[in-house]
């Protein structure tokens, strides 16, 4: 597996949720069991048999996860920081370090945490599905009746994401309702193409993606106008793999 995929981890967040945890500690940084949140994703990494993961983050956070990687990690992972400028999105942060990227490639933030024989799991749905992205998706636990009677009257109205999957667990569609103006529409072509399409609104992206080298081409493509993995760069792909030919002229794969 390790000579088949490149690790990107994404540690750049400002982790504005988690204020005043993250006003002096960058998320990634923060403490879980008396040990950083990065070091489970390298000791993950390690776990499978990678010897080098390129680790995203900006000029704020660097110091304290050089110091880290330096002085307190042990493990076996070379460490590739790569320092970027301002808060850029997921997608925008991939672009930056696209000359880095060689192969196809698994994007982790720095915050997730899963069970030992997750990366195999999903890398292996990847190769028989010969896909272009693979995303984990998660169904979140219940608001706490105390948080939901608090969000309800601050007036924060719940957000969802509509996300269609086929009888095949692929994801033929995918927006949110931030994006969405009256309505949600469905296509005939797609229902024609996907008979048994099933619409759910309970499911969150957990920010864990295998991608296709050639996907950065594409979002290279369209710089500017893709700047997150969720928002744009997902759909932008789910809508392309219904076409014949994709704009940089690979056939469409799902």
């Amino acid at each position: 597996m390790p000579g088949e995929f490149q690790v990107i981890v994404l540690s750049g967040g400002a982790g504005l949720r988690m204020y005043p945890l993250t006003e002096d500690t960058p998320k990634s940084m923060l403490p879980v069991a008396n040990r950083p949140l990065i070091s489970y994703q390298l000791e993950l990494l390690e776990s499978v048999g990678f010897t080098e993961a390129i680790v995203v983050t900006n000029s704020e956070a660097y110091p304290k996860m050089k110091k880290f990687a330096q002085e307190l990690y042990g493990g076996k992972i070379k460490v590739q920081f790569e320092v970027l400028k301002g808060q850029l999105g997921t997608a925008e942060a991939l672009l930056k370090v696209k000359d880095k990227i060689k192969k196809d490639f698994m994007v982790i933030s720095g915050d997730l945490l899963v069970d030992d024989g997750f990366i195999h799991n999903m890398a292996d749905i990847h190769r028989t599905r010969d896909a272009a992205a693979t995303v984990l998706l998660k169904i979140p636990p219940p608001l706490d009746p105390l948080e939901a009677r608090a969000r309800k009257k601050a007036g924060v109205a719940p957000s969802a994401d509509f996300i269609g999957l086929d009888d095949q667990r692929r994801v033929v569609y995918f927006t949110s309702s931030a994006d969405l103006e009256d309505s949600l529409v469905i296509h005939k072509s797609l229902l024609r193409s996907h008979p048994n399409l099933t619409i759910h609104t309970n499911l969150l992206d957990a920010h864990f993606y295998i991608f296709a080298r050639w996907v950065l081409d594409v979002l290279e493509l369209e710089a500017g106008s893709v700047t997150s993995v969720k928002g744009e760069l997902l759909p932008l792909l789910v809508k392309l793999q219904l076409r014949k030919k994709l704009p940089h002229g690979e056939p469409p794969s799902h």
